[in-house]
This record gives structure tokens, sequence and C-alpha cells, in this order.
């Protein structure tokens, strides 16, 4: 199984991770995240393994933050409508 890139490469640290799939390790590293809060719309972020199984799921309301943390397992790392991603630990 290949993974498809539906993002860029991760913007700098100073502006963020957008929203898109990255492969983790490579595109984004394991850890902490949390979004700006910064929509109107929900916010919805996953990782999964290598087979494609969901292992962590998160969603927040408009104007909510969202926390995840991106485990060594993972093997994606997907965001939609979060806007931007900063790593917190």
């Amino acid at each position: 199984m290949t993974a498809t890139m539906t993002a860029a490469a991760p913007a700098p640290a100073d502006t963020g991770i957008k929203d898109g799939t990255y492969l983790v390790g490579s595109e984004i590293a394991v850890g902490i995240y949390q979004s700006n809060g910064d929509r109107t719309t929900h916010c919805y972020a996953e990782t999964k393994d290598k087979a494609g199984n969901p292992l962590k799921m998160e969603m927040g309301d408009a104007g909510e933050s969202v926390i995840i943390r991106i485990m060594s397992g993972a093997y994606t790392f997907r965001s939609v409508d979060c806007v931007t991603w900063k790593k917190v630990g």
C-alpha cells in the first residue's frame, strides 16, 4: 500500500502545519499538536496505521481548538477543516 499525499510538504514551524495528509516520521513528527481554532466549521483529524486502520480521531466545533497526539505507531496524519496545527509537545 502506498500513501497518497494530498498536501504539500509541511510548512515551516513558524507558520504551522496546514490541512492535508502527511506521512508520520518523514513529513510530520510524532508529538502533540493543537489546532488554532480559527475556523467556522467542524475540525476533523485522524491518524491511521500502515494498513489504513484508524488509531486516533479528534473532532472540534467551530472556533474550538483541537488537540491530537500523533503516536509512533501512526503511519498517516490527516486534517480536514482544522486550518493550522502547531506542535505543542
